[in-house]
């Protein structure tokens, strides 16, 4: 891929979603229909997170709103956590993804146990049938 479009995609998504913004406070300053919260965020989630933190600042806008700034700082925290596991060679998500095959064989292993009425995990455990590792 190109790194001119790697480069270039973010900005320009930045930028779509900081004149959204600059769009949405105009039209509310004005009393007209507004751009759906879910579209700014969405906007935000494709990428245009920077262009939204700096439009909040620059119109003042979406900042005092706290179930909105919920969702705004999920949106930049989950970046953020790729770009830091994406730096330490995806040690978070081969972990997670490590324990999900994981857990996927002993949920496979727990249907193939006898299905006795009345027995407990317990039961279970004492005939060495649950197996549980870390």
């Amino acid at each position: 891929m190109d790194w001119r479009i790697l480069v270039a995609a973010p900005l320009v998504i930045s930028l779509i979603t900081f004149l959204a913004y600059r769009s949405d406070k105009r039209r509310a300053e004005a009393g007209k229909w507004r751009v759906p919260e879910s579209t700014l965020h969405a906007a935000e989630l494709a990428g245009g997170w920077p262009g939204a933190f700096v439009a909040q600042r620059t119109f003042r806008h979406k900042t005092s709103k706290v179930s909105y700034q919920v969702v705004f700082w999920v949106i930049v925290l989950s970046y953020q956590f790729v770009a830091v596991d994406s730096l330490i060679g995806w040690r978070f998500t081969k972990q997670v993804l490590h324990l999900a095959r994981h857990s996927q064989k002993e949920t496979k292993a727990t249907k193939k146990w006898p299905q006795e009425p009345g027995i407990s995990l317990c039961r279970v455990a004492e005939r060495g049938a649950l197996h549980v590792g870390i």
